[in-house]
């Protein structure tokens, strides 16, 4: 599916996993096992966009109060491979279509969270990525070269 960002869906499942990057054209493995999101899965395979927006929780020091509980930028990922183990969990693969401004919590009846999202600050996320035309090769090998000793 080509996405652009009328055809985004403005209210998306969120996977809020702390230490989970997803970015935009990288692929993400995941490992699902929790009830609400094997049943978010499910609901997400039945949708022609397959996306799930990942997202990072706010962590907060212990004892202190937050009134916010996600941040406010996520990355969609859609489902480009997923397969079910004997023990009934879904190892999944996400591959990064754009990220979105998490807006806020839809109240649903749903298990998982699903969010209001707006992909409007990240057009550029849609484009092919183009060569950085400035990018020198060669001396990025050296460097890298002499980390790796």
């Amino acid at each position: 599916m080509k996405y652009d960002i009328q055809n985004l869906p403005e209210i998306l499942p969120l996977f809020p996993l702390p230490g989970a990057l997803l970015l935009p054209k990288s692929k993400l493995p995941l490992n699902l096992f929790e009830p609400k999101y094997l049943a978010m899965l499910n609901d997400v395979l039945k949708t022609e966009h397959r996306l799930i927006g990942m997202i990072q929780p706010v962590s907060t020091p212990e004892g202190a109060q937050s009134s916010r509980k996600l941040h406010q930028i996520g990355c969609a990922g859609r489902i480009v491979s997923f397969n079910e183990t004997k023990d009934g969990r879904y190892l999944i693969t996400l591959e990064g279509i754009s990220r979105y401004r998490f807006i806020n919590v839809q109240e649903s009846f749903y298990p998982y969270t699903k969010g209001e999202v707006s992909w409007s600050s990240f057009t550029d996320d849609l484009k092919t990525t183009k060569p950085d035309e400035k990018f020198n090769r060669e001396e990025f090998l050296k460097i890298l070269s002499k980390y790796f000793e």
